[in-house]
């Protein structure tokens, strides 16, 4: 919270300079002038606090869960419990499982079914990482699960994937507050304790922003967590036998040595990076914020892949523009 202090403390500095300048050239203060900046500053407020916010873990226990009509935290759901859940309808589905908004004990959750048991060994893969990382605010919140019934319940987002962004961006604060956002999630995987973590099945645009979610102050959360690997000897092989298919690639969106050598690793997640975040920067339709990511995003796409910035490069640059963008609005 460093950061929202010390913007804050810029703000004050700003409207006693512009007060005294004022009084010194003997001009009457405006009061919309005033209520302008004091907008300002309010908004400011928020879009930080907003994204310290994700780096804090969530209060509650280990294997524990909240949710908003909570008022403590419950422990994970059991078979019995999830039981008890009732399936209201179909909000999603993948080559694994389908995706259910579901009600329990009137709080709203979503429910994962397997589809196949082929995809046994992938489905218990994702509910494994999802136990292991699910203390962090940048991973969807585990609810419960049951091995019996080959299902995973999670935290609802009304907004559902980030693919839906494009409806809910208006403006270019937002769009760079979630290029912030998608880089916090890539450095989290990246320095993790486990070790580098990639998401394999991200082989094109769309199906990597569908495995986001939009929380309801307009955050981003990984919500797939079926194909995450540990990168070992600098690289990791991506995707099970089951999961391979040439029609879900797109090579303008894959890295080249991905392409060419099977290589994949954290330098290969941050090459998509700059596609990412211009999907959120075309919803708001701001050609100078193209231009001021331009070198950076470049840097991203370089055939080299010891060339490319870390995700936490990335996350300096995208806080310092968007601190610039707040203070001098």
């Amino acid at each position: 919270m460093v950061e929202v202090k010390g913007l804050l403390a810029v703000w004050q500095i700003k409207l006693d300079l512009d007060f005294h300048r004022r009084r010194n050239r003997r001009q009457i203060p405006n009061s919309n002038h005033y209520i302008q900046y004091m907008i300002y500053y309010i908004v400011s407020l928020i879009f930080i606090v907003s994204i310290e916010a994700l780096a804090l873990k969530k209060n509650c226990p280990e294997e524990h869960f909240i949710l908003p009509a909570l008022s403590d935290c419950h422990r994970w759901l059991n078979c019995s419990e999830i039981r008890n859940i009732n399936i209201m309808n179909n909000i999603g589905y993948g080559t694994i499982k389908n995706v259910f908004k579901s009600n329990w004990r009137g709080n709203i959750v979503s429910v994962s079914i397997l589809k196949h048991k082929k995809y046994l060994y992938d489905f218990n893969a994702g509910l494994n990482m999802l136990k292991l990382l699910n203390s962090n605010s940048f991973i969807v919140q585990l609810v419960g699960f049951c091995h019996e019934l080959n299902i995973i319940v999670t935290e609802y987002h009304r907004f559902n994937n980030a693919i839906n962004l494009k409806y809910l961006i208006k403006d270019s604060l937002s769009a760079l507050k979630l290029c912030l956002n998608y880089a916090q999630i890539l450095d989290y995987l990246h320095n993790n304790k486990l070790g580098t973590l990639v998401n394999c099945d991200s082989n094109t645009l769309h199906k990597l922003l569908s495995q986001l979610l939009i929380t309801n102050d307009l955050n981003i959360v990984l919500a797939d967590l079926d194909s995450i690997e540990i990168v070992k000897n600098s690289t990791v092989t991506c995707g099970s036998n089951s999961l391979q298919s040439n029609n879900n690639i797109d090579n303008l969106f894959m890295p080249p040595e991905q392409i060419n050598y099977g290589i994949f690793n954290d330098k290969s997640e941050i090459w998509k990076v700059p596609d990412v975040c211009q999907y959120f920067i075309n919803s708001s339709n701001d050609d100078l914020l193209k231009y001021l990511l331009f070198d950076v995003h470049k840097l991203c796409k370089s055939d080299i892949a010891d060339r490319r910035p870390s995700a936490q490069t990335l996350i300096n640059k995208y806080r310092s523009l968007l601190n610039d963008s707040l203070l001098t609005l």
